[in-house]
């Protein structure tokens, strides 16, 4: 049987960031996946990483660091991943629904 100090489930780009971090401060990291590493998402991810769709404040700032730790970590390993930042759109269709994406946008300031 093989010893690990760390056992991390799911080789996606998270899974791997956590074993790669880890890593770095001396703890024997093992990943269990069940396909190919950091390829595709899950069904709690579409592979997208919005600060906008979030609420002022931590989880709005904490998209926006991994946003950043994903792009440097691309080229740390010289590793382009699938993530990519699309953007995204918000149709309004009434009156009522640019007032309250205007009030959105305005507590994201």
């Amino acid at each position: 049987m093989r010893h690990c100090d760390v056992l991390i489930i799911g080789g996606g780009i998270i899974g791997c960031s956590i074993a790669y971090y880890t890593s770095k401060y001396g703890r024997d990291v093992t990943i269990i996946e069940k396909g190919e590493f950091v390829s595709g998402t899950s069904s709690r991810c579409d592979g997208n990483i919005l600060a906008i769709d979030k609420d002022p404040g931590f989880d709005s700032q904490m998209s926006l660091v991994s946003q950043k730790l994903v792009n440097d970590l691309s080229e740390e390993l010289e590793h382009s991943f699938e993530y990519r930042a699309p953007g995204s759109i918000l149709v309004c269709e009434s009156d009522e629904e640019m007032e309250a994406a205007q009030q959105w946008v305005n507590r994201q300031k």
